[in-house]
């Protein structure tokens, strides 16, 4: 799966909505998905309910520094702790 949300990613540079919410992202595959995100279009990005921790707030950080007119930002219910 996380394989196939990555081609997805860079095959549609013009990506608006990336929802991945309750499908078991870890903190492996957050940094598989986000290490070299490009997509400066996005508008509402969904990582909620999954088991992401702290370890990967500077590559959601980098990704928000790219999409700085991202309307919608949903994290929530993850480890972040």
């Amino acid at each position: 799966m996380t394989e196939s949300i990555v081609r997805m990613i860079k095959k549609y540079r013009e990506l608006e909505i990336l929802c991945v919410d309750h499908c078991e992202v870890t903190d492996d595959i957050c940094s598989f998905i986000f290490r070299n995100f490009e997509n400066t279009k996005l508008q509402f990005l969904n990582i909620s309910w999954n088991q992401i921790s702290g370890d990967c707030l500077d590559l959601i950080k980098e990704v928000l520094l790219l999409n700085q007119d991202m309307e919608k930002l949903a994290m929530q219910h993850n480890k972040f702790g």
